[in-house]
C-alpha cells in the first residue's frame, strides 16, 4: 500500500484511483500515503521541528507549530531524537507523517516498543490526534487490545485472508466465525440446544446474541461469567491472582470453564459457587 513492494495479484485503489496492480504502479512518493514505522525512523541529525517539517515547504512552517500544540510537544521543537522519551519520539514520527496531509496514514505496530503503561496512554493520544486531523488511518497490529481500543473497524486476517470486517464491539460480542471470535478475545464454548432467542446449556437457559435453532456451541468469554448467589452450581478447581483480576477454573456439569473476575470476588479452590452469564451467548453450528 505504501508503494515499496509490487503486488503479484489484485488491485489497490485509493479513493477510487488505481495505485497498484501487476501492470500498474504509482511510485511511493506520488501516492500521498503517510507511513509511521515501527522503529519511528526519525532523522537523528534533525531537531523535532526539522523532523516534523521535513516534507513541507518553507511557507508551511505554521503547520509544524500547530501540530506541536496538538500533540502537547510545545517547547521541544529544538531537541533531537536522542533527547526524547519513547512516547515523545512516537508522537514526532506521527506528526512527521501527518504534516503533508496525506490521503491515508499507515501505522506499522506503532506501540510495540513501549512499556505497558505508556502503551495505553499513547494509544489514546494517537487516536485523539488522528481524529482531530480527520485522518483515515490503517493500523497493523498483533495486539488485540490496540486494535479494539483505537479502531472504528477491525479487519481480521487469518492465513493471508480477511475473514471478517466489523466494529470492535461487534467482533467482541457477535463475531461471525469461530476464528474471528478468537481474535476478538479469549474464547471458550459450551454445548447447547437453541430454540430461537435462547438456548439450554450446562449453565441453564441462556439468551442468544442472534437467533439460532438446533444443536450448537455457545461462545461464552471468561469475563462474561459472574459469581452470583442462586446461579448454576460450580466448583472452583483453581485460582490465579493477577492483581486487579483473578482467574478461576470452574467445573460446571462435568465441563471445565475459565472465569475472569474482579479480585474483590474471591473464591477458594474447592468452594462451590453460583455462576451466571452476564452477556448473551453467541451460537455457532455444533463442531463435528
Amino acid at each position: 500500500m505504501a508503494g515499496f513492494e509490487r503486488v503479484t495479484a489484485g488491485e489497490i485503489r485509493l479513493a477510487g484511483e488505481l495505485i497498484e496492480s501487476p501492470r500498474h504502479h504509482v511510485p511511493a512518493h506520488r501516492r500521498s500515503v503517510g507511513l509511521v514505522f515501527q522503529e519511528y525512523a526519525l532523522f537523528p541529525n534533525q531537531t523535532v521541528a526539522g523532523n516534523i517539517g521535513y516534507g513541507l515547504s518553507r511557507g508551511e512552517r505554521g503547520r509544524v507549530e500547530a501540530l506541536l500544540r496538538m500533540a502537547h510537544l510545545e517547547g521541544l521543537e529544538g531537541r533531537y531524537p536522542h533527547q526524547l522519551s519513547g512516547g515523545q519520539q512516537q508522537r514526532v514520527a506521527l506528526l512527521r507523517s501527518l504534516a503533508p496531509r496525506p490521503r491515508v496514514l499507515l501505522l506499522d505496530e506503532p506501540f510495540s516498543n513501549l512499556d505497558a503503561g505508556l502503551r495505553v496512554q499513547m494509544r489514546d493520544e494517537v487516536a485523539a490526534i488522528l481524529r482531530a486531523e480527520g485522518m483515515t488511518a490503517l493500523l497493523v497490529t498483533h495486539d488485540r487490545a490496540d486494535a479494539m481500543a483505537i479502531a472504528d473497524r477491525v479487519a481480521v486476517m487469518d492465513g493471508g485472508e480477511i475473514i471478517e470486517v466489523a466494529t470492535p464491539r461487534s467482533l467482541y460480542f457477535e463475531p461471525a466465525t469461530r476464528t474471528a471470535a478468537s481474535y476478538g478475545g479469549d474464547v471458550q464454548f459450551v454445548p447447547g440446544e437453541a430454540f430461537g432467542a435462547a438456548a439450554e446449556s450446562p449453565l441453564g437457559q441462556l439468551p442468544l446474541a442472534r437467533p439460532f435453532r438446533g444443536p450448537c456451541d455457545l461462545l461464552i468469554r471468561p469475563e462474561w461469567l459472574r459469581l452470583r448467589h442462586g446461579g448454576t452450581p460450580a466448583q472452583v478447581r483453581a485460582r490465579r491472582f493477577e492483581g486487579a483480576v483473578t482467574r478461576l477454573d470452574l467445573a460446571v456439569g462435568g465441563q471445565l470453564l475459565r472465569m475472569t473476575a474482579a479480585s474483590s470476588e474471591l473464591a477458594d479452590p474447592g468452594d462451590v459457587v453460583g455462576v451466571t452469564v452476564a452477556v448473551p451467548a453467541v451460537p455457532f453450528p455444533r463442531a463435528e
